[in-house]
């Protein structure tokens, strides 16, 4: 189950305006509308037609038919069903009560055809279908082209209503009514979608019984009317106020409107003013009324445009989407106002999926949900207690009340306002947090597929970080607004020993307003960076109205390898410290004793940066720890754009700053090679880093610290498909290296690899081959031992080649994997009139002319025409022997498919095994003996 997402939607069919009891509704089916009549809705069929056993829906023409039968002939096995269909989306319907439907047939004319229906009062039933059905489609045996029903005749439900009728005996004009109870019902059951019936005979006992029915298309179509209690108007409003939170006083400050409704303003204890309300599909305008006279105000952020009109202490302006917003007088208290997404089709109470918190107070503890289950916050709710969200996943915490985790997530123990952790796809949404000198307010740790949306976070005292991130992948924090005495975003890695340094990777910040007091900064990454790598860390659309240290803030205090860090659509209103980011040794560097080691950043970008006055500051820790390939496109401070070095401070380790330019491209890797440092790992806590290195693939390589025999770094790749792969691994070799055995999913692989160099530098080790399956698999690299000179264990990798066995032959011949240039499958490298693909699939080498790959013969025996060659064994591509008499029209007489060892087609086909890999082919076509021409050729693909 994915998360709900409150994004907006249309509520067509949800909401309608209050309707007079006589009304014409647009819905038009060929001229003919559904009408009010009092308070009955009066619907022609939308969709009518019959099935027959004996007629496909060529014959039964629905479509242009203004006539449909049922009943059944004196022929065996030619029974006739009606069907019919009705929209009940109707709007009037919506929360009307049902009182009575009624169903009316028209009858066409009557039977005259074979001698006519015999006389006899026949049962009509009338039974619900379980599908909808295709009007033009439908057969009795399929509901619409290719989609068969599950018994022929129709799939429906016990009959609901009944009538009699005499077929002999009708005439045209004549009317066939249902009605009971059951119809009335399913009717009810129905509304908001299409209603499906089917009409029969009660028995079938081989006499002509029909009934000639007057279709859609006419003048007298199938009526069903609907006999209703109009519900109470439905409120059409965009705008839905919230009731705030339901133990802070009313504001004497402020009064709000939205759309013309009054939105309670809650003076809450964070030196903030709080109105909240959703708002769906606008516009809506706001009015806030001032208490006493004021001069000035801003309404911010100011990237929306919003126009404001003043009238004496009233202020107006017009919401088009969800915002969040801060109306600032100086000398006052300011004004939040946050506006968020209804909540679309809200869980009910009773629900053994949900954990529902309903309006009131609820002492809730500590609220651990499982997997697959929901926590619901219901508009008025005020939730005391904190949510653990440890080891699940498809959780969704959503709706508009309120958590308050005073009292339960403790400054001194640690324990946050909302923890996730070890779990995926969560979604947490729209409701309100509030923190007050307690811990972190959010928290998500080694999670993936993490969602913070709409939501609006108050916390007083320090250490009440907003939304703060240890290690995640796919993680989106979006459309929030944080009011805290800390950090608003706070991205760290905490305690590799513990958490191991799983890659964080794909973060997403966007559409945040922060406000940020006493202690922190708008943004921090770090202090504590215990991982191996960060990448695609994007934080784009914030406005941070406030912040107490710097705007965007690092003191990036360990180890991690930080790889593009963007920052786009940044608006830091505070004339101080807009950005100041640095790589050093603080009081947080190694704070579990675990590795003295300083990080690296790599391609940082400043895009679309707006700052207001302070300096902008950029150091890194040394020549191996430096903060490299740094852009500053279109920011501006003090109105200024940043065009020169001059308007920056930074040290000799900030290398190659630039100004509107783009970053250097990133380095592709051949397919089949997984450099180690950007694949996911763990040890058996021993310390992994990344360091850079100008020889390496990427520029730099994985450092595994080892320190004892036994110890291992464990990677994890993912292989399209089951295969024979050779394998190979690529070490700095040094004189700290040591000695390692690789197993890939515990299985030893190779001979040991002895890493040992008194020069260091790189040395790739050919490991053979093994077969490993299609999926996640694991390349363990256990410590063994280490040369009698070498100093110690470490195990520096740069990259392992899982190569397929055409891989493997282009690495071999072209030294890359890759189906380009010269090593492309249908480039003849040697010029010999054979394509590289062609080469390597007849086993013939690419760099050096061959022998035709094809030795061609006549079986005057058989007076059919082959030919012999050589291919790989089990086949690494498809091939196809194919016959023409024209050379235009091609057609295969035999194929053997990729991963095969097995021939396919009329052809006759002997093989001989030369070795393990390779074997001899003879095929020959005996099928085209009286052809006066005949071609054969062999075609392989490699896909």
């Amino acid at each position: 189950m994915g998360p709900l997402s409150r994004a907006r939607k249309a509520r067509a069919g949800r909401r309608t305006v209050s309707l007079g009891k006589r009304i014409l509704l647009a819905l038009t089916v060929l001229g003919l509308h559904p009408t009010l009549e009092g308070d009955t809705l009066i619907l022609p069929a939308s969709s009518d037609g019959f099935i027959r056993e004996s007629q496909d829906a060529t014959e039964t023409k629905n479509l242009t038919n203004w006539t449909w039968l049922l009943g059944e002939t004196r022929t065996v096995n030619d029974r006739l069903h009606g069907l019919l269909a009705f929209d009940l989306s109707n709007p009037v319907l919506d929360n009307a009560t049902i009182n009575k439907a009624t169903l009316e047939l028209s009858i066409a004319n009557r039977d005259t055809s074979g001698g006519g229906s015999v006389s006899n009062l026949e049962s009509i039933q009338l039974h619900p279908l379980v599908t909808d059905f295709d009007e033009g489609e439908v057969t009795w045996y399929q509901r619409t082209e290719g989609i068969f029903w599950n018994q022929a005749g129709g799939d429906y439900n016990p009959e609901i209503a009944k009538t009699q009728v005499d077929p002999a005996r009708v005439n045209a004009g004549d009317k066939i009514t249902f009605s009971s109870t059951d119809l009335t019902t399913t009717v009810r059951n129905s509304t908001g979608k299409t209603f499906s019936l089917l009409t029969r005979l009660g028995t079938y006992n081989g006499s002509r019984s029909i009934l000639r029915i007057a279709s859609r298309h006419g003048d007298n179509p199938p009526i069903l009317s609907i006999d209703y209690t109009p519900g109470p108007p439905v409120d059409t409003s965009p705008a839905t106020p919230l009731p705030g939170h339901p133990e802070r006083p009313a504001s004497p400050r402020y009064s709000v409107m939205a759309d013309h409704q009054s939105v309670p303003v809650k003076a809450e204890r964070y030196d903030f003013d709080v109105a909240l309300f959703t708002l769906d599909e606008g516009p809506a305008e706001v009015e806030i009324s001032v208490a006493d006279g004021f001069s000035g105000y801003t309404l911010k952020p100011s990237r929306h445009n919003l126009t404001v009109n003043r009238s004496g202490q009233e202020l107006r302006f017009t919401l088009d989407s969800p915002l969040k917003l801060v109306l600032q007088i100086p000398g006052r208290t300011p004004l939040a106002i946050i506006a968020t997404p209804p909540v679309i089709d809200p869980p009910l109470p009773g629900d053994p999926k949900v954990v529902y918190f309903g309006a009131g107070t609820t002492n809730a503890g500590v609220v651990k949900p499982q997997s697959g289950e929901t926590l619901y916050f219901a508009p008025g709710s005020l939730v005391k207690g904190r949510i653990e969200i440890k080891g699940v996943e498809n959780v969704r915490v959503i709706g508009d009340g309120f958590l308050e985790t005073e009292g339960y997530a403790v400054h001194a123990d640690r324990t946050h306002g909302i923890l996730v952790e070890d779990s995926n796809n969560i979604l947490i949404e729209g409701i309100s947090i509030r923190n007050y000198h307690t811990w972190w307010q959010t928290l998500t740790l080694n999670s993936t597929e993490v969602t913070f949306a709409h939501l609006n976070i108050f916390g007083k005292g320090p250490n009440t970080d907003g939304v703060d991130i240890d290690a995640v992948k796919d993680f989106v924090v979006r459309d929030t607004f944080i009011r805290g005495e800390d950090d608003g975003l706070g991205w760290h890695s905490l305690d590799a020993e513990t958490n191991g340094e799983m890659i964080t990777e794909r973060v997403l910040a966007e559409n945040i307003v922060i406000w940020n007091s006493w202690l922190g900064n708008g943004v921090r990454i770090g202090a504590s960076m215990e991982a191996q790598l960060w990448r695609d860390i994007t934080l784009r659309n914030l406005d941070i109205l406030y912040h107490a240290g710097s705007g965007l803030y690092s003191d990036y205090s360990d180890w991690a390898w930080m790889e593009d860090l963007t920052f786009e659509n940044i608006n830091i209103e505070r004339e101080k410290s807009p950005i100041n980011l640095r790589i050093l040794e603080t009081h947080y560097s190694n704070k579990t004793g675990f590795l003295q080691q300083r990080g690296f950043i790599n391609r940082l970008l400043f895009k679309n940066v707006t700052m207001n006055g302070g300096t902008i500051r950029l150091e890194g820790a040394g020549p191996a720890n430096r903060i490299d390939h740094v852009r500053f496109n279109n920011c501006s401070n003090m109105g200024l754009p940043l065009t020169s070095l001059d308007q920056l401070e930074f040290n000799e380790y900030v290398t190659d700053i630039q100004f509107n330019t783009p970053l250097p491209q990133t380095f592709e890797v051949d397919p089949g090679i997984f450099k180690a440092e950007d694949l996911d790992s763990q040890t058996n806590q021993r310390p992994q880093f990344i360091t850079e290195n100008p020889e390496s693939t990427q520029g730099r390589h994985r450092v595994f610290r080892a320190t004892s025999l036994g110890d291992y770094i464990e990677h994890f790749v993912d292989l399209p498909e089951e295969e024979n792969y050779h394998l190979k691994v690529t070490l700095y070799c040094t004189p700290n290296s040591g000695i390692a055995r690789l197993s890939v999913n515990g299985t030893t692989v190779g001979q040991e690899i002895d890493a040992y160099s008194p020069e260091p530098g790189y040395s790739e080790f050919d490991l053979g081959t093994i077969s490993i399956p299609a999926g996640p698999s694991s390349l363990r690299l256990t410590v063994t031992g280490k040369h009698a000179a070498s100093s110690g264990y470490d195990l520096e990798i740069d990259r392992f080649k899982i190569l397929s066995r055409l891989q493997s032959w282009r690495d071999y011949h072209f030294k890359t994997t890759a189906n380009r240039g010269e090593a492309a499958n249908g480039y003849d490298y040697d010029e010999d009139g054979v394509a590289n693909l062609l080469e390597f699939a007849t086993h013939h080498s690419p760099t050096q002319p061959s022998p035709p790959p094809l030795l061609t013969f006549f079986n005057p025996e058989t007076q059919g025409l082959g030919f012999q060659f050589t291919r790989l064994s089990p086949a690494p591509v498809n091939y196809a022997c194919q016959a023409s008499e024209d050379l235009r029209e091609w057609h295969t007489i035999s194929s053997l498919s990729r991963g095969s060892d097995n021939w396919n087609g009329p052809a006759f086909v002997k093989e001989t095994k030369i070795d393990d890999l390779t074997k001899r082919v003879t095929i020959e076509d005996s099928l085209s003996q009286n052809s006066a021409t005949l071609f054969l050729r062999l075609q392989v693909s490699s896909n």
